[in-house]
């Protein structure tokens, strides 16, 4: 909790007004905002789980299918790729297990040992903490590229405003950045983020209504 809480660690010098003037930040650590679930959108919300992990709400933790569809393209002698090489099928509390207890030095490393640790931590973050605080802290930990860590620092980097204020497309241009930063850069590769955004676009639109967390609905409305 402290880890994942933690705010960033540089400093601030403001004029006599009050008025930020320069920020340094530690190119560790980033620049970390961290909010409650209620201070973001829900469309980013949405836009999140509809992106990464669509089960969210109902799975153990884990995704299943996308284990599956993971061991597949890692293990059949079908493919050109090598072993442990395929997509990850990772659900939002796997990533999250990966982002706070994996080593950084480990994170790219697709392992049997590494990913049985990710299932067995994710099961039993699950059963001790509510879907909507794992969401919140998912969300406060992840990267969004570059020096932005949580969507309350990428909200206001990218766009100048807080989360909770997000319209769908902002949202779903954020919601895309995560799989890969350096790829779907909105300042360096803004060709990418687009058409990456547009896919997350038609993936919400694909759901009826998306669960957000254990009591709140998002109703997916035809645009």
């Amino acid at each position: 909790e402290l880890a994942i809480n933690e705010a960033s660690q540089g400093s601030k010098i403001y004029d006599r007004n009050g008025v930020l003037l320069y920020e340094f930040v530690d190119d560790r650590d980033g620049i970390r905002l961290p909010v409650s679930l209620d201070e973001i959108s829900d469309a980013l919300l949405a836009a999140t789980i509809a992106t990464e992990d669509a089960s969210f709400d109902a799975n153990p933790g884990i995704n299943p299918r996308g284990l599956i569809r993971a061991a597949w393209e890692n293990l059949s002698p079908i493919t050109t790729a090598e072993i442990l090489e395929g997509s990850g099928g990772s659900s939002i509390t796997q990533q999250l297990i990966k982002n706070v207890y994996i080593p950084i030095e480990e994170r790219q490393e697709r392992t049997f040992e590494r990913k049985i640790k990710e299932v067995a931590y994710a099961l039993e973050l699950t059963q001790n903490y509510s879907k909507d605080q794992i969401l919140e802290w998912y969300l406060n930990q992840i990267s969004y590229g570059g020096l932005y860590y949580g969507v309350e620092a990428a909200s206001q980097g990218y766009f100048g405003k807080s989360a909770n204020e997000l319209t769908l497309a902002e949202a779903a241009l954020l919601a895309g950045i995560p799989q890969s930063p350096a790829k779907y850069d909105p300042r360096n590769e803004a060709k990418a983020a687009l058409a990456r955004r547009n896919e997350i676009l038609d993936l919400i639109a694909g759901h009826a209504e998306i669960s957000l967390g254990e009591d709140q609905v998002y109703a997916v409305l035809p645009w």
